[in-house]
C-alpha cells in the first residue's frame, strides 16, 4: 500500500511539473525599432536586417506572441521575455554567447484577458545597448566587430506567473530565432535589409564571379563594402552586370548598386 501511495505521489509530482512546463505562449515573430523621446517607432522584422550601429546604437527587440494553449490568461498574469545573443564568424563557428542578455517582466495583457489563439503584437520593448556590447566584446573577449559574420538571437517567453518558470526545452520550442547583421561607418546601409525582388546577386556564396540581376535598371555604379563598412571595390557600368571579386578575402560583404537615383544594398559571401 505504501508503494502505491508513493507511486501516486510521484506521478502527481511529474504531472505537476509537466503542467508547469506546458508551453502557453509561442513567439511568432521578432521585430525591432527605436525610441524617439517617449515614442517607440517600429522599424521592421529583425530576421535578415542590416543594422548600422552608428545610427542605431540601442537595439529594441519586440515580440509578437500567440496563445497556443487552451487556457485563458487573465489580465493580471505577468510574463517574462528573455533574449539570448549568439555571435558567429564566417565559418559559422560560435564566437560568443551572451545567454539571457535581455529580459523583461510585465503584465501580459493588462487591459483584457488573453484567450486561446489571441495574438499580442510588439510585446516586450526591451532596450539593449548594442554599441556597449560591441565595446565589451572587444575589451572582455578580444572580439572585434570585423570578426563577427552574423548575430543570432533567440527570443521567447521564459516565465509566466500562471505557470512559473519554463524549462529550457519549453522555452526553445516557443522561441523565435532571428539572424541579423551589424555594421558601422557611413556606408549608407539602411537599418532594414532591402528585400526588393528586382535586385539579386548569384551565385551566393561565390568564389570569384558575381552576377548582378537588377531587373529593368542599368547598374550605373556598384560599390562593395566589407563587414566593417570600408569600401573595398567599386565598378562603373560592369559588362553584362558581372564583376570579378576573386581578389577579396573570404567573408561577408555588402554590395550596393545605384541606378537612376535608386540605391539597393544586398549581402553576399565570398568563399
Amino acid at each position: 500500500m505504501k508503494n502505491i501511495i508513493l507511486f501516486i505521489a510521484f506521478t502527481g509530482l511529474v504531472l505537476s511539473i509537466n503542467a508547469q512546463n506546458t508551453l502557453k505562449l509561442k513567439t511568432i515573430e521578432t521585430n525591432y525599432g527605436k525610441m524617439d523621446g517617449s515614442s517607440f517607432y517600429r522599424i521592421g522584422k529583425l530576421d535578415g536586417a542590416i543594422i548600422n550601429v552608428d545610427t542605431l546604437s540601442v537595439l529594441i527587440p519586440v515580440l509578437s506572441v500567440v496563445n497556443i494553449s487552451n487556457d485563458t490568461f487573465s489580465s493580471d498574469v505577468r510574463c517574462e521575455i528573455t533574449i539570448d545573443f549568439l555571435l558567429y564568424d564566417d565559418r559559422d563557428s560560435l564566437l560568443a554567447d551572451r545567454e539571457r542578455a535581455v529580459s523583461r517582466r510585465e503584465p501580459l495583457s493588462p487591459y483584457q484577458d488573453f484567450f486561446p489563439n489571441n495574438i499580442i503584437v510588439d510585446f516586450g520593448f526591451m532596450s539593449f545597448p548594442l554599441l556597449e556590447m560591441i565595446d565589451a566584446l572587444k575589451e572582455e573577449e578580444n572580439i572585434d566587430l570585423e570578426q563577427i559574420s552574423y548575430w543570432k538571437i533567440i527570443s521567447g517567453v521564459s516565465y509566466t506567473s500562471k505557470d512559473g518558470t519554463y524549462s529550457d526545452n519549453v522555452f526553445y520550442e516557443g522561441a523565435d530565432t532571428s539572424i541579423f547583421y551589424v555594421v558601422r561607418g557611413n556606408v549608407g546601409i539602411q537599418e532594414i535589409e532591402q528585400n526588393s525582388n528586382v535586385f539579386s546577386v548569384y551565385p551566393n556564396p561565390t568564389n570569384g564571379q558575381l552576377r548582378i540581376m537588377n531587373y529593368g535598371l542599368q547598374n550605373e555604379n556598384i560599390e562593395i563594402f566589407d563587414i566593417a563598412g570600408k569600401m573595398v571595390k567599386t565598378y562603373n557600368s560592369p559588362i553584362n552586370n558581372t564583376i570579378d571579386i576573386s581578389e577579396l578575402q573570404t567573408g561577408m560583404y555588402f554590395i550596393t548598386t545605384y541606378s537612376k537615383g535608386q540605391k539597393i544594398t544586398k549581402k553576399f559571401v565570398k568563399q
